[in-house]
């Protein structure tokens, strides 16, 4: 007798700070792919303080869909509050987080969907640094640089 199928149930944590140039394709890219392959799904769309219309296009997605919950934070209190306060209102197992800046291809999010309830642990990484400013990329080519000489 074969054991059940998992549950594919993901809470999704969408941070974002002044991003109205690119929410709206990060939610797109979003949708499709939990509604197709997730049993069951909810989204929290965290406006970290934007001083744009962050928050009114994130609040235009929720209206359509009440899965879709928005937080807007007062002022900006970075990507960990972010996630801290969405994992306090989660109602599945699984979480994930996902930038608002689009930097993760469509591809990518459907290959994590589908992992979804398979694995204890499905690790996310950004593989278009080209997309990264100049400045960006400093800073994670120097942060990397600073892990690899202390762990190794």
């Amino acid at each position: 007798m074969s054991s059940p199928k998992p549950d594919k149930k993901l809470t999704i944590v969408v941070p974002a700070l002044n991003e109205e140039e690119r929410i709206a394709d990060t939610i797109r890219g979003i949708l499709p792919a939990a509604r197709d392959l997730l049993d069951d799904f909810e989204i929290f769309l965290v406006d970290d303080g934007s001083t744009d219309a962050t928050g009114s296009i994130m609040d235009s997605f929720a209206s359509e869909d009440s899965r879709i919950v928005v937080i807007h934070q007062p002022q900006r209190q970075g990507v960990g509050a972010a996630f801290e306060v969405a994992l306090k209102r989660a109602k599945f197992d699984f979480i994930t987080l996902i930038p608002g800046d689009h930097a993760f291809r469509n591809d990518g999010i459907s290959r994590m969907f589908k992992a979804a309830g398979a694995a204890d642990v499905v690790i996310t990484f950004r593989d278009n640094q080209s997309d990264r400013s100049l400045n960006r990329s400093i800073q994670s080519h120097s942060l990397r640089f600073t892990l690899n000489c202390l762990f190794g």
